[in-house]
């Protein structure tokens, strides 16, 4: 018996044709009857049940769940969605004039945008006698990677604080982690229980460990080194998550010694010239970014570079497309149009 039933609407409605003509001799149906009017609504709503069910047992797979029933389905393996990390921006106060005492914009202050995004002054900051202005740090309200939502509106005006000007974006933070990513951990969390000793095992204790993990890969260091290689955009406090939770006495066998190692960027420039048919239509294509150790061919390239408008693309690479065990490629493209020849 299958688990996802297949659904045919035409074989429905040929088994209800069947049921509903049996008892009848030598009864053809037409399109024009009104019991074929009457069958073929029935078959449409045993379509619709049937496709409701599927969703329904895929919601308890995890290979098809999704959003909330994932995040229910993944507690049977003892683990949850990773929150992600909060971005931060750096925010200045200014005072309309320079004062004997000093004025103090007390940590936890809250500020919002004209779209009613909320952000928290991580510290407290204080604008010294004789002084003007001074810098602090303000976090969004939001799991999220970057944004440029600007947070200036200060809940509560303070005397002589006439300007709160943020002066760059909110960065450094993290998305909630993706059902495939979530996906992907709830099957190494089986590794869970022999602790850190096999690859997969310290590739789940490392991902669980900071949402910033983008990439990780574990090699041989030698007779009882572990190297963790880990990809998360140089972050320091991702790297000491890492290195707390690999280092817990309820994770790393007594014989291993686990070194944490951020992976090395190999930067690739590729000059490319675009031919295309027709010069006005968009053409957009992203820098790419690989994980660790993965390689991509010159014919991939090639094949990523071309759209519909594309008649040919030639390539200008200076560097060869190889990495060692602890780099990832990024390549950036400089594109040349031309017509079409």
């Amino acid at each position: 018996m299958l688990l996802l039933e297949k659904v045919d609407f035409e074989k429905i409605l040929s088994d209800l044709k069947f049921i509903a003509t049996k008892e009848l001799d030598d009864v053809n149906l037409l399109e024009s009857d009104s019991l074929s009017a009457l069958l073929q609504c029935y078959a449409y709503r045993e379509v619709l049940l049937r496709s409701e069910i599927n969703e329904k047992v895929k919601a308890l797979l995890i290979e098809f769940a999704r959003n909330d029933d994932l995040d229910k389905l993944v507690k049977f393996y003892d683990i949850k969605r990773l929150a992600g990390t909060k971005p931060k921006a750096q925010i200045e106060f200014k005072l309309n004039t320079i004062l004997d005492a000093d004025v103090i914009i007390p940590k936890d202050s809250i500020f919002h945008s004209n779209t009613s995004e909320v952000a928290t002054l991580d510290e407290d900051v204080i604008i010294k006698s004789g002084e003007l202005s001074n810098l602090g740090t303000i976090t969004l309200n939001k799991y999220i990677k970057s944004s440029t939502i600007k947070c200036e509106l200060l809940q509560t005006p303070l005397p002589f604080l006439v300007e709160c000007k943020q002066k760059t974006d909110f960065i450094n933070g993290a998305d909630a982690e993706s059902d495939e990513d979530l996906r992907t951990r709830a099957i190494l969390s089986l590794e869970k229980p022999s602790t850190a000793g096999s690859s997969n095992a310290y590739i789940y204790h490392t991902k669980s460990a900071n949402a910033k993990i983008k990439d990780v890969k574990v090699l041989n260091g030698g007779a009882g080194i572990v190297r963790v290689i880990i990809k998360s955009d140089n972050d320091a406090n991702a790297l000491n998550d890492i290195v707390k939770a690999l280092n817990d006495e309820k994770t790393r066998p007594l014989t291993d010694i686990v070194k944490v190692e951020e992976a090395n960027k190999k930067e690739i420039i590729i000059n490319a010239t675009i031919y295309k048919y027709d010069m006005l239509s968009e053409y957009k294509r992203d820098d790419l970014e690989l994980n660790i150790n993965e390689n991509i061919s010159l014919s991939a390239i090639y094949e990523y570079l071309h759209d519909s408008s594309t008649q040919s693309v030639e390539i200008d690479l200076k560097n060869n497309l190889t990495t060692l065990e602890n780099e990832f490629l990024y390549i950036k493209f400089n594109f040349t149009f031309r017509r079409a020849l």
